[in-house]
């Protein structure tokens, strides 16, 4: 991975340096997903047909899922049927006409007719397999073995088998030691072991290679057969003077028979070398000169003896590369050197992998990304010699900083290349103005590896707005595996600021926004004015409003070339109701050299936080599980500021900042946390440790406050005090004052000492649960504090916290809680009694939030109210609302003198908007379940309409798939198929639900597990917002799509903290799928169903709503383009361009899906979709010069003349403009600050307007 991101980087920069000839166009480079774990075995003579083969997924030991693929279309042909799966099958190589395919069948060498669409056994009394074939199908060689070790290595046999066609196209056994002469029985020590393969035949016949030995390693024999000469030579005898056991290890040959490679173990395996064989004149040539080389195995070599090879050698995380001449270049670097094509973004893997054969016109490769599933083809117009011979290894290179960079002043610039190279003694590079003028010189110095290279000395302050060159002549840098290539002219262009600190340009989340929790997935991101670095003494802070001391360090790190994302090591929760400020230090940030330090920037935030609501009715309840949400729910003092022991500080205590331990669990495989408080210090000493509850209001005497205790050592005493403070001040922090009012006003409800239970190495089992009545405090408001004030002991623990109502009546408003322009609502309750009382009267009031409105409702029913059945009732008066507002009240009841109350929200949108569920389902071709998707998501949406938005999330969970998004399935962890989110609420949900008795069902007993279930629960209320799209065009010339449209909120909101994410979906992808659907005669099973369409194990399906691309993989959205504040009724814009994915196969079944979310929850508020149509994105079409106005570029320069009162405007290919000029004159120079590329530059005179795209170069 690290040389892909290495790569991608310097092809990011670069990609505009290589001169790309249209005819280099024609190059093609296709996927491959194998519906099976299957790979490429090899490719036909002529590169038009290519095998694969895996092993079976229920028996390792046995192969199968032998293919036939056709290398011009992509085509799979399976050459099995269900039943040969029960055998072992391989497809090994492949005639020139692609209808004769050898392999083995059974475990026996056998050949594919596809003319007969059959297995064809070969003469053999032996296993074995056939291993090659001539391109017209006139031999096939392989090898034959016994069934087993029968006494052990002695007791196994390798035949080599050779067959020869007959003119009635059948195959007759050659007596390969009767009919070829001094045919090897040997190893090149004389030994005969018995074993003997035949792995190549050449095309015509006459040169056969092969393995010895092959169960022994270290004694292996590779050799080569010439049936002319009648010669045999061993590999490894002409590997020349190199360290004692160095052996060749893997082999395999051109098709012309001239040429081997493979792997060669130098010195026993201290490294491993690939190596070129010349079965003509018997010289070998091994490659391991360069360190580089000496972890780099041959895969396979081509007619004219061009290697290809992969590095590592032995490991399945690999890159293959091809030596043309004295270089190694690899797959990807040719591909975009010389045809401008990006291999990862091509295949959407992550590694180039093993190249594992090559045409005779060195035009057609195969390849596996990864051992199995994984492969691609690659067709070239030119051989591979030709490609690589285009590309200059020095005129791919990286710069830091990058071109067009604004900084003050310049220090330094680095320049990496792929590629070792040295620095010609005496250059120099020089810092040029735009005049092009010598400001000064700067030495260039090679940095660690020869192939990082630094560019500067003593700082140059530049002009603001200015644009400087850093010049590094042609030949500066020479190759050094090949000193006669030399680097071009280096130009790198950067822009002059003014000598002023480092501006923030934006942050997100936005200040004054309601944030609910900063972390490594919720970072606090501030973008800058330039290119950035962050100092070495960096420092930011996270603090609650009214405290001097930090809640918390923020770590700085640099997420973009201007952007720095800020969260701490443990995620924080920002409580409700309290506001928070995020500070970074001064001097922090600087620009890129170094210079133009920030000023302190302070971001201001209101804490959105609030704890889950029990379902039980609790006021309070905590398990601990959540470290960094109990963290911020306890009010913490620390009264002792002793110093704990090293053992405890291990654990995580420390002098000052832990009073109560968060992050104590059994074992680190252990998700059970809980709390805990130690006395353990050194010296010895005793705690005055606080962990208090919010302030809580006790309504009533039927509350309950219950927790479970122990402690450590059974040799200590260590006792807990539970205290409870009767207090109506609010505390959001334990204030010296608050300690003391405890002290002097507080009441012990709970001391007693602990026990560790029955061992003091575990937690679990050993707890002791407590639960004392609040009574006495009914109507009052409190504080619960668990005290630690131990004198050398040990620990105490607590675990599962609650404070929670155990009465004798409940209730649940009658009220919708979502309404559309209503002045005023009808509210009710709906009252339970919930023990053996009985009441015969019932009064209740209804208030709003600000005390303005109360309705008070009363009655004497002639029925006594029980348990036996609910009493309903509805205020007199109705509530009043306010439009666009959320509307608050409180509901009352008394039942026999207790009082219950409840808090209620009524949200009183402005208009009606339309609500549309995303449904985001994790798929896969392997998955035999996946079709329960495809079938629920068809149900919703002949439910639904265009109210269900599918996504269909395709990954590689079970098997392969050929449409898999990984970074999408991973973000939300999903390990699982099919499952999905349903407007990404915090669960996963299934299509379907299957009974005890496999009968399927949309929806599920429980009414809350299904696609179904919850899309019907999402649709019953109202989204706070619209979102519209207006305009979903793809622009080909420009290579951008561009997404207009707003958001248009039915409320007035403040502090918000909203994000738009922009999900790329296609139509229309055809492909293999799995599915067991196909023995269950239901109808609801539909076409998947027995006797259905698609009523087998696999089937060949369409595909639709596949997620292609998330804008620039911001999965959880995009921030800053909705404000903090927003008035209902005005809509908010949004305009998107970003690059077209290139996986897209047809953008005219291409879709835009818009999803509105909520940055605190990630939950979906709202979505739209469109079809995406062709356009330009944001820019009109290029037209052809005017004569009026003449436009051209020179020495990184635009000019353009014509005319009087000339507008100029420059926009980059994303359509962005990024430069505007005007004249009274006729003529125009304008900068496209120091950036290369194409441009389209709009002009526009008196009665002319011009659009022309540009390239500055």
């Amino acid at each position: 991975m690290i040389k892909k991101n290495l790569y991608l980087c310097i092809l990011l920069v670069c990609s505009l340096l290589w001169a790309i000839p249209s005819s280099a166009q024609e190059a093609q480079l296709k996927a491959v997903s194998f519906p099976k774990p299957a790979g490429f075995t090899s490719l036909s003579d002529n590169g038009l047909w290519a095998t694969a083969e895996g092993t079976n997924e229920d028996d390792q030991s046995r192969y199968a899922y032998p293919y036939l693929i056709n290398t011009e279309t992509g085509d799979l042909t399976e050459l099995w049927v269900e039943a040969d799966l029960m055998k072992s099958v391989q497809a090994q190589d492949v005639t020139n006409d692609g209808k004769t395919i050898v392999g083995c069948y059974d475990n026996k060498p056998a050949y594919y007719d596809l003319d007969q669409k059959q297995w064809i056994s070969l003469p053999s009394t032996y296993a074995g397999k056939a291993t090659t074939v001539t391109p017209d199908g006139k031999y096939i060689a392989g090898w034959g073995n016994t069934d087993s070790f029968t006494d052990g290595a002695e007791g196994y046999i390798e035949i080599p088998l050779l067959w020869e066609k007959q003119s009635d196209g059948t195959y007759k056994s050659i007596d390969v030691y009767a009919e070829l002469p001094n045919f090897p029985k040997t190893t090149k020590l004389g030994y005969n072991t018995n074993q003997v393969r035949i792995d190549n035949i050449s095309a015509d016949g006459n040169i056969i290679a092969g393995i010895i030995n092959f169960i022994t390693p270290a004694t292996v024999c590779y050799y080569v057969y010439n049936k002319t000469t009648q010669e045999c030579k061993y590999v490894d005898n002409a590997l020349g003077n190199v360290p004692s056991q160095t052996f060749v290890d893997e082999s395999t040959m051109s098709n012309n028979g001239r040429y081997l490679t493979g792997m060669v173990q130098v010195g026993g395996g201290e490294y491993i070398s690939s190596y070129l064989y010349n079965t003509t004149d018997n010289t070998c040539t091994l490659y391991n000169q360069d360190s580089e080389e000496q972890d780099r195995g041959g895969s396979t070599v081509s007619n004219t003896g061009v290697v290809f090879a992969c590095s590592p050698a032995v490991n399945p995380v690999r890159y293959s590369y091809v030596r043309v001449g004295s270089l190694w270049y690899g797959i990807d670097e040719i591909l975009s050197g010389r045809y401008n094509m990006n291999f990862y973004e091509r295949t959407g893997y992550d590694y180039t992998g093993t190249i594992q054969d090559v045409s005779d016109d060195e035009k057609v490769i195969v390849g596996m990304a990864e051992a199995k599933t994984k492969g691609y083809i690659i067709r070239l117009p030119e051989t591979i010699s030709e490609a690589a011979s285009h590309v200059n290894p020095l005129s791919a290179y990286a710069t830091s900083p990058v071109s067009g960079s604004k900084f003050a002043k310049f220090r330094q610039m680095t320049l990496a290349f792929s590629k070792s190279a040295g620095i010609t003694s005496g250059v120099k590079a020089q810092l040029l103005d735009q005049t092009g003028k010598t400001v000064r010189e700067y030495a260039i110095t090679a940095q660690t590896g020869n192939k990082t290279f630094a560019i500067g000395g003593i700082p140059q302050s530049l002009n603001a707005n200015e644009e400087y060159t850093i010049k590094v002549p042609a030949g500066a840098f020479y190759l050094l595996n090949d000193e006669s290539i030399k680097s071009d002219e280096i130009n790198v262009k950067y822009v002059g600021r003014e000598e002023a600190p480092a501006k923030a340009l934006q942050v997100a989340p936005a200040d004054q926004a309601n944030v609910s929790e900063i972390s490594s997935d919720h970072p606090v991101q501030i973008a800058f004015d330039l290119s950035i670095a962050v100092a070495d003494n960096a420092k930011a802070y996270l603090y609650k409003e009214g405290q001097t001391s930090p809640v918390c360090d923020l770590n700085i790190v640099q997420s973009a070339e201007t952007v720095i994302s800020l969260y701490p090591s443990l995620k924080r929760y920002l409580e409700k109701d309290e506001k928070y400020k995020v500070v970074v230090n001064a001097g922090s940030v600087t620009d890129i050299m170094g210079f133009c330090p920030n000023d302190e920037i302070t971001i201001n935030y209101n804490g959105a936080y609030e704890p889950e609501i029990s379902s039980d009715g609790s006021l309070f309840a905590d398990d601990f599980n959540d470290p960094s949400n109990s963290m911020v729910r306890y009010l913490l003092y620390e009264g002792d500021h002793n110093k704990p022991t090293s053992a405890m500080q291990n654990l995580g205590f420390d002098t000052d900042n832990t009073p109560w331990n968060f992050v104590i669990r059994e074992d680190e495989n252990s998700s059970d946390y809980c709390a805990a408080s130690t006395s353990m210090y050194n010296p010895a000493g005793q705690s005055d440790d606080w962990m208090s509850l919010p302030r809580l209001s006790i309504e009533n005497g039927d509350y309950y406050l219950s927790f479970d205790a122990q402690s450590y050592r059974t040799v200590k005493s260590d006792r807990l005090k539970v205290m409870i403070l009767e207090d109506d001040a609010v505390y959001s922090n334990f204030t010296k004052e608050l300690y003391n009012k405890f002290k002097a006003n507080g009441k012990v409800i709970y001391d007693e000492q602990l026990t560790p239970g029955a061992s003091e190495e575990g937690l679990s089992g050993d707890w002791t649960h407590v639960e004392k009545s609040l009574h006495d405090y009914a109507g009052k408001n409190v504080y619960i504090a668990f005290v630690n004030e131990n004198n050398d002991q040990s620990i105490v623990f607590i675990d599962n916290v609650k404070v929670y109502y155990k009465g004798d009546f409940n209730f649940v408003p009658n009220v919708q809680t979502m309404q559309v322009n209503q002045t005023s609502t009808t509210v009710g309750a709906v009252v339970q009694v919930t023990s053996d009382k009985s009441y015969n009267s019932i009064s209740a009031t209804l208030t709003s939030a600000d005390g303005t409105f109360k309705s008070t409702y009363t009655d004497t029913p002639s029925q006594p109210i029980t348990s036996a059945n609910t009493y309903s009732f509805t205020f007199p008066d109705k509530l009043p609302l306010t439009v666009g507002e959320e509307n608050q009240y409180t509901i009352s009841i008394d039942l026999g003198g207790t009082v219950y109350s409840q808090n209620g929200t009524i949200s009183n949108l402005a208009f009606e908007t339309t609500k549309h569920v995303v449904i985001e389902e994790s798929t896969g071709q392997q998955c035999p379940n996946c079709p329960q998707g495809i079938l629920a998501i068809e149900n919703l949406e002949n439910l639904y309409g265009d109210q269900i938005i599918p996504v269909a999330i395709h990954s590689s969970v079970i098997g392969t798939d050929q449409f898999a998004y990984e970074d999408y399935n991973s973000y939300f962890g999903i390990t699982a198929q099919p499952t999905g989110v349903v407007n990404r609420i915090d669960s996963l949900y299934a299509p379907m639900y299957v009974d005890a008795n496999q009968q399927y069902r949309f929806d599920s007993p429980e009414g809350n597990n299904t696609f179904y279930d919850i899309t019907q629960r999402e649709l019953n209320n109202f989204a706070i917002a619209d979102v519209t799209i207006d305009k979903a065009v793809y622009d080909k010339n420009s290579g951008n799509v561009q997404i207009a449209g707003n958001v248009n909120y039915a409320m007035n909101m403040t502090s918000l903290n909203h994000n738009i994410a922009f999900v790329v979906l296609e139509d229309g992808l055809t492909g293999p799928q799995k599915n067991n659907l196909y023995a269950f005669d239901q109808s609801i099973l539909g076409d998947f169903g027995k006797g259905g369409k698609y009523g087998s194990s696999i089937v060949v399906i369409t595909f639709n709503d596949v997620a292609r691309k998330v804008a620039n993989d911001n999965f959880a959205g995009e921030s800053g383009i909705i404000p903090v504040s927003v008035t209902a009724g005005q809509p908010v814009a949004f305009n998107k361009v970003f690059s077209m994915p290139e996986n897209v196969t047809n953008w005219d079944n291409a879709k835009i899906v818009v999803m509105l979310l909520d940055a605190n929850t990630e939950r979906v508020i709202n979505a739209a979709r469109l079809k995406f149509s062709a356009g330009t994105t944001g820019i009109e079409n290029a037209t052809s010069s005017n004569d009026a106005i003449s436009i051209s570029t020179e020495d990184g320069m635009i000019y353009v003349n014509g005319g009087n009162e000339l507008h100029v405007t420059v926009y980059d290919i994303s359509g962005s403009a990024i430069n505007q000029a005007n004249s009274t004159t006729g003529s125009v120079k304008v900068s496209t600050g120091g950036k290369k590329g194409l441009f389209i530059v709009k002009a526009t005179n008196d009665n002319t307007n011009v659009v022309k795209k540009v390239m500055v170069k």
